[in-house]
């Protein structure tokens, strides 16, 4: 092999190399802004709390594909909430308790081929 040709075989396979090291890195892909918090929705009752419970998604890379993470924050002051979730990759619902001022994640979809989801968050008063 010529030293031209290797060297430009080398150049690249070194790009190649650069590039493939940027997809599969590991490192979190927001489909939301985790900077503007949704409330979750519930029915409304005298003296209860509602819609204190503020959700983000999180599709995390873990190398070959990603896993789909929905985070729950409570930021009722005494009320215990339960949340179903759901999601468009996995609509099968969790459902979640969360005491006042808990916050919690949900795993719902492992190894997904999509980097971006839609949670469906409902959340309501403990019974």
């Amino acid at each position: 092999m010529a030293a031209s040709h290797r060297t430009r075989w080398l150049a690249r396979a070194q790009i190649l190399g650069w590039a493939l090291c940027a997809v599969v890195a590991p490192h979190p892909v927001l489909a939301e802004d985790p900077s503007k918090p949704r409330p979750g929705g519930g029915a409304e009752k005298s003296g209860e709390e509602t819609n204190c419970v503020a959700t983000r998604v999180e599709a995390r890379s873990n190398g070959l594909a990603f896993d789909h993470w929905v985070h729950l924050t409570s930021a009722c002051k005494k009320t215990t909430m339960t949340c179903t979730v759901k999601t468009d990759v996995n609509p099968d619902p969790t459902t979640v308790d969360l005491a006042p001022g808990e916050e919690t994640r949900v795993k719902m979809f492992a190894n997904s081929p999509a980097r971006e989801f839609k949670a469906d968050v409902s959340c309501k008063p403990h019974a």
